[in-house]
């Protein structure tokens, strides 16, 4: 049965962009500026300040994983390209995961911003949705004299960047600013509650009041409010902190890629003046097959804290095989040499055989229209394959406006994806293909759905058809 359904008088403005002239924009966006976030249950909700452009900002991309991203060669799990906007929810999220996100801007040219917006963490839970309360400073007391500790009402996450840039700490009398020089979550505390704070050295017999900023955040993405139980004062302390006598110890190895790994410690470390003599590296099955460590950077472990990771280039490495990284007479910042029983950890590549199978298509690919306007919101639609869950990285969405004879680049979206609501469209015949890429950056042929949208109303909406393996095959590597 037919419907008749009357278009809506609505006007719509359609923003076109130019194509031309591309090749001479060669400057970057801004970097993206106050990315703030709420976990929400299964999802997270993001906004962000408008970057700058010499030409204009064309859209951004929202970036995301389950690891931080601190050390060079590291990415997000996950890209999304949100379009022009500067607020967007992330959805299809695990619950009681942390999640790492952020930002860049890019223009019509392909020029992405230089560096990342500065790291947001959330955590999506059943109820996060319904936490409103914003975090409180329960109390704040000295440890010593150069050290306090900071208590919330509730457990908080800390900026993943500076994070001792969110306390100021006062002096009541003369209300002389004490510096803050580090912030760490106390891991004695199994709540989550507390903060440590390392402080230059408080002037003793004084009283001091510590304020936390607005970048303190509760697990659901509340942040702490300004002027409302943000504050709390605390006496002095005489007492000595106890003199650092242990060796730094290594956590954790990670390769990046068939060269580089990134070896974590428990501390900051400083290196000599020859930092590759600070490691060694040797086959695990004969110690006498050493390989050369050309090359050491420094970075911030996975907690946050700075010089506490090293980067290590090395030559020779080869997959399959596994390999020992000892660190040799490396020190912490209090000359302490690495605890011998914590100085080694074994690694291995993962097999450089090339992956050239992409994943499979989706089932059930349909395209849906919906008459607004003189016009069509088109929505897409799609079944996963269970056998994809560990094989997709990311899917890809493409128009083609000539029956498939050439298709454009929509969107990128993340492997859990089942619905995407493409824009909105003329009347006329549209081919939308839906593809599968993995690690390796093969692509999958695509499914494909079409769509007529008729000329004379919405009671011709159209027909959409679902089917899949009507494009060549190809897969598309990174350059």
């Amino acid at each position: 049965m037919k419907k008749i359904v009357s278009f809506l008088t609505a006007i719509t403005v359609m923003v076109s962009m130019s194509t031309t002239a591309f090749a001479a924009d060669n400057k970057l966006p801004s970097d993206v500026e106050n990315l703030q976030g709420k976990a929400l249950n299964a999802s997270a909700s993001l906004t962000w300040n408008a970057a700058t452009d010499d030409v204009g900002v064309a859209g951004y991309q929202v970036h995301y994983g389950l690891k931080s991203v601190s050390q060079p060669g590291q990415s997000y799990d996950f890209k999304l390209d949100v379009g022009n906007v500067l607020k967007y929810t992330v959805n299809d999220l695990v619950n009681s995961k942390t999640y790492y996100f952020s930002v860049v801007a890019y223009d019509a040219a392909g020029n992405e911003s230089g560096k990342w917006a500065k790291e947001l963490s959330l955590t999506p839970t059943a109820s996060a949705g319904s936490d409103t309360e914003a975090p409180k400073v329960a109390k704040a007391e000295a440890i010593n004299i150069e050290e306090v500790k900071v208590v919330f009402s509730e457990a908080i996450v800390l900026p993943t960047e500076n994070p001792e840039d969110a306390f100021t700490i006062e002096h009541q009398d003369t209300f002389a600013l004490l510096s803050v020089l580090d912030a760490k979550m106390d891991e004695t505390d199994k709540t989550g509650k507390t903060v440590i704070l390392t402080t230059k050295r408080q002037a003793v017999g004084s009283v001091y009041t510590l304020t936390a900023g607005i970048d303190i955040k509760d697990k659901a993405g509340n942040p702490i409010v300004s002027g409302t139980s943000d504050e709390a004062s605390f006496d002095s302390s005489s007492v000595e902190k106890a003199s650092d006598q242990d060796g730094p110890q290594m956590l954790e190895v990670t390769s990046i890629d068939e060269s580089h790994i990134v070896v974590n410690f428990n501390e900051a470390v400083v290196l000599d003046i020859d930092p590759a003599a600070n490691f060694s590296v040797f086959e695990k099955d004969d110690n006498t097959k050493t390989k050369e460590v050309v090359e050491v950077a420094m970075g911030k472990n996975k907690a946050g804290l700075d010089n506490a990771a090293t980067v290590l280039k090395i030559d020779g490495l080869e997959s399959g095989k596994t390999y020992v990284v000892t660190a040799v007479d490396l020190k912490d910042e209090a000359g302490n040499v690495v605890a011998a029983s914590k100085s080694s950890i074994e690694f291995s590549l993962e097999s450089n055989e090339e992956d050239t199978t992409p994943p499979k298509d989706v089932t059930s690919f349909v395209a849906k229209a919906v008459a607004k306007a003189q016009k069509y919101i088109v929505t897409l639609t799609w079944k996963n394959p269970p056998e994809n869950k560990d094989d997709t990285k990311n899917q890809i969405v493409y128009v083609s406006e000539d029956q498939g004879k050439t298709y454009t680049k929509k969107t990128d979206l993340d492997s859990l994806s089942n619905k995407y609501e493409v824009g909105e469209y003329e009347p006329g015949e549209y081919w939308f293909k839906l593809s599968q890429t993995d690690a390796a950056n093969n692509e999958s042929e695509g499914a494909i759905a079409k769509l007529t949208l008729s000329e004379t109303g919405p009671g011709m909406i159209g027909l959409a058809l679902a089917s899949l393996g009507m494009s060549t095959r190809f897969r598309k590597k990174k350059k």
